[in-house]
């Protein structure tokens, strides 16, 4: 049992802090723009979503941009952060709740 905690508190440690650490700095941009999505108009920019301002961009491989400089990257670095995770799926969720592909597709055909 000792040797599990200390295999859990290693991973936290060296692998899961490192990650919140370094994405702590752009926390307080999530909720900010999300509050915002509802607000900006949206079109397809060849495989992307952009909003027409150039804040919020969500890509093909499915990472987003947030503002200038502020990403939630598709990768383990935002799996890992469990804050910077829910925001990377709430984004998501609203993307696919609120924004129809095709629908812009033809608008811009």
């Amino acid at each position: 049992m000792t040797i599990l905690i200390a295999i859990i508190l290693t991973l936290f440690l060296f692998i899961v802090l490192p990650t919140i650490l370094t994405n702590a700095s752009d926390y307080k941009f999530y909720r900010r723009q999300y509050e915002k999505l509802s607000e900006k108009d949206y079109r397809l920019l060849i495989d992307m979503v952009v909003s027409t301002d150039g804040e919020i961009d969500i890509f093909t491989d499915g990472g987003l941009k947030i503002k200038e400089g502020v990403y939630l990257h598709n990768n383990s670095f935002t799996h890992l952060d469990p804050y910077a995770y829910y925001w990377f799926k709430k984004y998501h969720k609203w993307f696919k709740e609120n924004i129809d592909i095709n629908t812009l597709r033809h608008l811009y055909e």
